[in-house]
């Protein structure tokens, strides 16, 4: 896994890294966030485990074909575990859109909670809105076009 990018948002007080085995736009990417000013993060339990090799857990991966080329959904079952705590060091699932208008559309159609409303992110203007699922976890939707300028 190597460094693919940084980016520096000073005027929101915050650094991304986004770490890889390959390009962002046909791989698996982690975005690693340093909020200015924040020196220690209560980290929960809704993400148990970051990792390759550990014996408590059971993993299925879902997909429309190889991974390399599809999108694919990883579940994964913790034993003995009946309930998460979010913590504060969760922040969110980016997934990207075609329209993050018509996405938030969408959200609100099935009375969705959106908790960002669609448009672009001061400092880099990429498109993105965020939304709430039932449980409280937080999901934001970035534009596909803007996402790939980032990358140029």
């Amino acid at each position: 896994m190597k460094l693919l990018r940084k980016r520096d948002i000073p005027e929101e007080r915050y650094t991304n890294a986004f770490l890889g085995y390959g390009p962002e736009d046909s791989h698996f990417v982690i975005e690693l966030t340093y909020n200015y000013g924040v020196d220690k993060y209560d980290i929960g339990t809704g993400f148990g485990h970051f990792g390759v090799a550990v014996e408590d857990y059971t993993v299925a991966m879902l997909g429309y074909g190889p991974e390399d080329k599809n999108a694919v959904l990883e579940l994964t079952y913790n034993y003995g575990v009946t309930e998460y705590e979010k913590g504060n060091a969760y922040a969110q699932i980016a997934i990207g859109t075609d329209d993050v208008y018509k996405t938030a559309e969408a959200v609100k159609l099935v009375d969705g909670k959106v908790t960002r409303e669609p448009g672009p992110l001061p400092g880099i203007n990429t498109k993105i809105t965020a939304c709430l699922d039932p449980d409280g976890w937080k999901t934001v939707f970035v534009d596909n076009v803007d996402f790939l300028k980032e990358l140029e």
